[in-house]
């Protein structure tokens, strides 16, 4: 027998299914997904549109949803295409990055974000300042084990004002004065503190007037 053809890829309009059956397909086959954008990662950002990069919105939606907690794999997303990219970068609610961009401009391609996840050694006080143009849409950020981060960086997160949940663990260097700094995050619900030795009896005082804080560790 003839060596079998490899099958074509689905006609567009096979995509056009109801939304938690869709959902249900891509989480299934996310492996799948990984090795072919693996496979497009070659592919020319700004070439031409395909059927590929004509999807439709509620695609994108899915795919975005289920690759956005990869790092990986939503790195090679954007490298796709064009189109592609600026789905990811629309769509996108949650981001963990290996570390702060040298660019903070970059963060403005991410209107969509409501979480940030910036661990370890290499965030420093000034990449905090860098998160101003997500103040509309941030709701959560997870500064875990960030050894550098002190007064001056929790100052700087003065303009988040939509932030719920703040987790400082392990950032040892902020002292009772980078407690008063978070003043204006009014809207905190969750504050994580844990093994933040400098601050004291007296720094937690401070958050006597956080009305809606339910979680403080």
């Amino acid at each position: 027998m003839g060596a079998r053809a490899a099958a074509a890829p689905a006609p567009l309009h096979q995509l056009r299914e109801g939304p938690t059956m869709l959902s249900e397909k891509v989480d299934k086959q996310k492996s799948v997904l990984k090795r072919t954008i693996q496979e497009l990662n070659d592919t020319v950002p700004d070439s031409p549109a395909t059927v590929w990069t004509e999807l439709p919105e509620y695609v994108f939606e899915a795919v975005v949803e289920h690759v956005q907690g990869d790092r990986e794999v939503s790195a090679n997303f954007r490298y796709v295409c064009h189109a592609w990219r600026e789905a990811h970068d629309r769509l996108v609610t949650v981001l963990k990055p290996s570390g702060a961009p040298p660019d903070a401009s970059i963060w403005k391609k991410f209107g969509g974000v409501k979480t940030v996840v910036l661990k370890g050694y290499f965030v420093k006080d000034d990449d905090l300042r860098g998160l101003t143009p997500l103040a509309a849409t941030l709701t959560s950020l997870d500064l875990q084990h960030c050894y550098d981060i002190t007064n001056k960086g929790v100052k700087a997160l003065a303009p988040l004002t939509a932030i719920t949940s703040l987790d400082l663990t392990g950032c040892s260097r902020v002292t009772d004065m980078g407690i008063r700094a978070l003043a204006p995050l009014t809207a905190l619900t969750s504050l994580n503190l844990f093994r933040c030795f400098k601050v004291t009896d007296k720094g937690l005082r401070a958050l006597a007037p956080f009305t809606a804080l339910t979680s403080l560790n």
